[in-house]
């Protein structure tokens, strides 16, 4: 990923600003495998915690996997830990 685009062995894509923060937040807790909450992305995106429920990190993390999808990025790096978050596999880590 460079700036707002999502580079792939079958291609590249632009990436929504938000996008590209749950991808950037997931990134830099990928050493160690950290999962990253929902609140935490949310609060990541829009600069507070959410007051009530909400799915908005999870629309934008379905979109972000559909289009590592159309990069060729196999296996996905964005997994979802059940229950606590999201996590995101650095590919270059073995182990």
């Amino acid at each position: 990923m460079s700036g707002q685009t999502l580079h792939g062995p079958a291609g590249e894509c632009a990436l929504s600003a938000q996008e590209a923060r749950v991808a950037l937040a997931l990134m830099q807790n990928s050493r160690p495998r950290r999962v990253v909450s929902r609140d935490a992305l949310f609060y990541r995106l829009w600069g507070r915690f959410p007051a009530t429920a909400s799915r908005a990190v999870d629309v934008h993390v379905a979109s972000l996997r559909k289009k590592l999808a159309r990069v060729g990025a196999t296996p996905p790096p964005l997994t979802t830990a059940r229950g606590l978050g999201y996590l995101w596999s650095d590919p270059t880590r073995t182990g």
